[in-house]
């Protein structure tokens, strides 16, 4: 059997929790036991069910068999790009799998039965329609209306529309003519689900004959554009679902063939190819915006800037090149549409195009790091090409410009920390900034702007040294989370207090969170130079980002990462979001520390925090990496692969590609019990790498010839493809 359809995890306790089943044009998002309940916040209980975006099709589907509704799954099984749950009902073994076809709006449901004797069973197959647009529709003038069912005799399958808006969804057996049909507003299944959807039911009769498998596949199909659209997608799907199946395992074959892993680590070994998969599920082709990477499901399945310049790297790594350039390519359209000509990077954008939020400070720097990968990695001249101007209008022009006071290098504004008031100089956006604009001097070099790569270089170096100047904290051995004067700090400081009885990610119970923040006050409100600026400590993980951009002086560096591998800053499952309320672990942050261990020469240290991100593997859905850790949050996240991805690839085994040069440089950082390790068919250019590490000397093959292999600190071999 092929890997793409071999590649499982089965669960059979806390099945309550999510799953996704996805593909590029559509998702299904349930239980791990085959119900489907009211999800999400975005949306509040909507974000659940299938989707092909902009519009959601179902809230869900259930099957009766001979008067008995199928729950409460006994297993369910994550596959590379299929799920399923099995069912045991009497003598009867019933098995559910669905996968979605590439390209299509279209979810492909199979129900395979297994009976002990000869017999006929009854079946009824039931949907609830809820046909609505993606979150924040109504920007649009789009009004959610009430869905209406006809039933179609020529396709054997009902076609339901929402009254107000073309959106449409199909819903049929392949190959079957139903006995009976039926469908209301009050039709209900063993679930009933909130909105204004309509449920359809078809009833069919299936001979079994004993210890034979018998197949009925069910087909959904939907579309925003119209009732023809929708019945196309349902054709489409229907016409040979075995054809769908076998092209989309095809592709995956060719997914996990690039940077095959083989490391004597079991459990990173074991989470390599899921992580590979855990990606092309976030991928959204979204009408009119083209395609990108989602952040995580079942809340964030759309655009975001910080998610995405974390994601993309780790699908650089992994060979997913085209999705990388791609989503960098969505995002700076979407920006310019919603930020004009500013260069200012969005944070939030939904797949209908509407954008909450116009961008953090340190989202415009992360982009430009990620373009610079991209290129680095691709060669894609063109890529560089289009998006240069607005790298550098909004790094040069933005962050350096507009979010600067006069005189000053250090950029104002929100960085990745979600938190009210971390709104002024912020480390994350000053340690961003400074490799932003090395990356943008490269870039400029490449493409023979020589005045802006000097300008680049200059203003990067000035931001380091304002950086270690003003931010470290001796004492402390850390660099501050922000830099205030004690009167713009202190009521900060009391919204933090306030926040911090309140918030979701805070353990109440536990001692000293409101001491130290009221501490960190009153050194505030007792300070006599109330104007004057000076770091703050407030322990947000965002201290070790200098280290991740690989700004800080070595000495400095051992300091802090002792520091933050402590138990003030470290839990059993990852580095807590802050030091002071220690309450949640994220995998962006622990990837974070994990990089910043490897650029300081320290791979044990490194691979263990990988380790914690890749044992979370059967903590929540099978064969996915949470945004919270073990098993809270988004059940997959994309910048997970971050965390894991980008250090094994491109800080152990020490891959730094200048593919638009043909040139590879190997600068490895490998554990000391890695005695045999390889990585084989890593995509550079048009070219693909394996290396073969065997605890002295690292050996390179490359397919192609011309290419120039430099090695630093490690002893190389070449040899042939």
């Amino acid at each position: 059997m092929a890997r793409s359809e071999s590649l499982s995890l089965t669960k059979q306790t806390d099945l309550t929790h999510g799953y996704i089943t996805a593909g590029d044009r559509a998702y299904l998002i349930g239980a791990q036991n085959g119900a489907f309940p009211d999800l999400g916040w975005h949306v509040p209980g909507e974000m659940g069910g299938l989707w092909a975006h902009p519009v959601k099709l179902l809230d869900g589907f259930w099957l009766r068999v001979d008067g008995v509704w199928l729950t409460d799954a006994a297993r369910f099984s994550s596959g590379a790009f299929w799920s399923a749950h099995d069912y045991e009902l009497g003598d009867l073994q019933i098995v559910r799998r669905q996968f979605v076809p590439d390209g299509e709006p279209a979810l492909i449901v199979r129900y395979t039965m297994r009976a002990a004797s000869d017999r006929t069973v009854q079946l009824r197959f039931l949907a609830r329609s809820d046909l609505q647009g993606v979150w924040l529709s109504e920007r649009s003038g789009l009004q959610d209306g009430g869905d209406h069912a006809v039933f179609d005799p020529e396709l054997q399958a009902w076609v339901i529309r929402d009254e107000h808006n073309p959106w449409s969804v199909v819903v049929g057996a392949r190959g079957l003519v139903p006995v009976g049909s039926a469908c209301g507003a009050d039709l209900w299944g063993p679930e009933q689900t909130r909105g204004q959807g309509v449920s359809v039911a078809l009833d069919y009769e299936l001979p079994l004959t004993a210890e034979a498998e018998a197949v009925i596949d069910f087909v959904v199909a939907g579309s925003d554009a119209g009732e023809a659209t929708a019945r196309a997608a349902f054709g489409r799907a229907s016409a040979d679902p075995d054809a769908l199946w076998a092209s989309k395992a095809e592709r995956y074959e060719r997914l996990l063939a690039s940077s095959a892993l083989e490391v004597p680590d079991a459990a990173i070994a074991r989470a390599w190819d899921w992580i590979k998969c855990n990606y092309d599920w976030m991928v959204r082709d979204m009408p009119g915006l083209g395609r990108a990477l989602g952040a995580g499901a079942p809340d964030y399945v759309w655009l975001f800037g910080c998610d995405s310049a974390y994601a993309v790297l780790g699908c650089l790594a992994l060979g997913q090149h085209e999705v990388a350039a791609e989503t960098l390519d969505a995002l700076r359209r979407i920006s310019q549409q919603a930020n004009g000509e500013s260069g200012r990077v969005i944070h939030e954008a939904t797949t209908r195009g509407h954008v909450f939020h116009p961008g953090n400070t340190q989202e415009t720097p992360q982009f430009v790091k990620a373009v610079w990968q991209t290129f680095l990695w691709t060669g894609d001249t063109e890529f560089l090409r289009r998006n240069y101007p607005f790298c550098r209008q909004g790094l040069l022009g933005w962050v350096m410009g507009e979010r600067c006071a006069p005189g000053e290098v250090l950029p104002h504004g929100s960085g990745i920390m979600e938190v009210a008031g971390l709104d002024l100089q912020m480390i994350d956006v000053a340690a961003y900034t400074a490799e932003a604009l090395e990356a943008l001097a490269g870039m400029a070099d490449v493409l023979g702007d020589l005045d802006v790569a000097a300008r680049s270089r200059q203003l990067a170096g000035a931001v380091c040294r304002r950086l270690e100047a003003a931010f470290w904290i001796e004492e402390e051995g850390m660099y501050g989370d922000l830099l205030a004067t004690p009167r713009e700090i202190a009521p900060r400081l009391r919204e933090l207090l306030d926040l911090s009885t309140r918030s979701q990610y805070v353990d109440h119970a536990r001692p000293g969170v409101r001491e130290a923040y009221g501490h960190l006050l009153a050194r505030a409100e007792a300070d006599p130079q109330q104007d004057v600026r000076r770091p703050w400590l407030l322990k947000n993980w965002i201290v070790i980002t200098p280290l991740e951009a690989g700004l800080t002086p070595p000495h400095r560096a051992a300091r802090l990462l002792a520091r933050a591998e402590s138990d003030e800053f470290t839990g059993p499952w990852g580095m807590y979001l802050n030091g002071i309320e220690q309450a949640a672990a994220m995998s962006i942050n622990t990837g974070v520390l994990a990089v910043a261990e490897l650029n300081y020469g320290r791979p044990d240290q490194a691979l263990a925090r990988v380790r914690s991100l890749a044992e979370t593997l059967e903590r929540h859905m099978p064969g996915a990496v949470p945004e919270i850790l073990p098993d809270s949050g988004c059940f997959v996240q994309a910048w997970s692969g971050y965390g894991i991805a980008w250090p094994v690839v491109s800080q152990v085994f020490g891959l730094r590609p200048r593919a638009h040069e043909r040139r590879l440089l190997l600068r490895p950082c490998f554990p000391a019990g890695w005695t045999r390790a390889s990585l084989k068919g890593v995509r550079v250019g048009t070219n693909r790498f394996d290396l073969s590490w065997d605890g002295a000397v690292l050996t390179v093959a490359s397919q192609e010839d011309g290419w120039a292999v430099e090695a630093e600190g490690v002893r190389v071999r070449h040899a042939a493809p």
